[in-house]
Parts: structure tokens; sequence; C-alpha cells
């Protein structure tokens, strides 16, 4: 059986940027939807979800504040910046609780290849996510890259990544 690819995405520091975070353009802050997206990433998300036939899935920790704030949020800015013109908000975004739990969607989902800015508590975690991107972004992380983990500093980088890995036969595209 032929194992489609199916892209998973962080939200906090992948598709938006963790430079500009202070403490009123935090999903947190008063002015949470003046929060800047992190250059390119919508464009390429759109892009990203053509080329996996509507196979992508942003899913988020939104832990923090009173009950549903983080959540809430989260999907005024995806909305307030038309990430659901070409994505289904019902069908292709997921919250957790805990880091830690992005493993358990990946599996439920069959996510093949992860965009997250953490590597501990995700990217490492992620047992059965083949192609693990580590986005390192507006932050400029620096550190050790484990094995199997690919380092992204752009999104038109995490485009060319993936299309590599789709071009040498890991999944149809």
């Amino acid at each position: 059986m032929t194992r489609f690819p199916v892209l998973g995405v962080d939200i906090g520091g992948v598709l938006s940027c963790k430079r500009f975070f202070d403490s009123e353009t935090s999903l947190f802050g008063s002015r949470y939807l003046d929060t800047p997206p992190e250059r390119d990433s919508f464009e390429a998300l759109e892009r990203l979800n053509l080329q996996f036939e509507g196979r992508v899935h942003l899913v988020s920790k939104a832990r923090g504040g009173p009950k549903g704030l983080l959540q809430k949020r989260s999907r005024e800015w995806l909305r307030h910046h038309g990430v659901f013109s070409y994505l289904d908000e019902n069908e292709q975004l997921w919250f957790v609780e805990d880091p830690g739990e992005k493993d358990f969607i990946c599996r439920e989902l069959s996510i093949t290849h992860f965009v997250d800015d953490r590597l501990d508590r995700v990217l490492e975690t992620l047992t059965t996510v083949e192609h693990r991107i580590w986005f390192v972004g507006c932050s400029g992380a620096d550190g050790r890259t484990p094995p199997g983990i690919k380092k992204c500093s752009t999104w038109r980088e995490v485009e060319w990544h993936i299309a590599r890995t789709l071009a040498l036969g890991h999944g149809p595209s």
C-alpha cells in the first residue's frame, strides 16, 4: 500500500515570527492580531497544501491563559491572515495541551513531514514522522542538529527540502 505524504506544521514560531513577540503582540497580548507572520510562511503553506493535495495539518500546542484563549486567538490570527481560504479550519487544525501530544496526532493523521521550531519535546519525540524539519526562522536558533532532522532557516528552504524528499520517492507528489 502506498503511503501518501502528509504535512504537519506548528503555528507559534513557525508560521508566526517569535522575534517580534512582546507582551502586546504575543497571542496573549491585546494586539495579538499584529503578530507578524514568518516571512513567506503563508504563501509557502498555500503552495504546499496544493502539492500535498490538501493533506496539510496545523498542529499546535495551545496551553496557557484562560481555557481556550490561546486556541481562540490562534484561530483568529490564522483567519485574519486568510489561512482558512485554503485550509479547512475544522478538518486541518489541531490543538494539543502538551507538546509531547503532537506525536499522537502525527500517528493518527499518518503525517510524513513535520515542521516545528522545538527540538526538545517535539521533533525528537516524533517517532513515526519520517521527515522532521527544525524551523529556526527569525529566531536564529543555534545548536546541534540531531540525525534525522533537517534544520531550515527560511520557508523557501523548507519548501526546497520537502520538494527534494518527494522527488526522491518518499511518497507521491
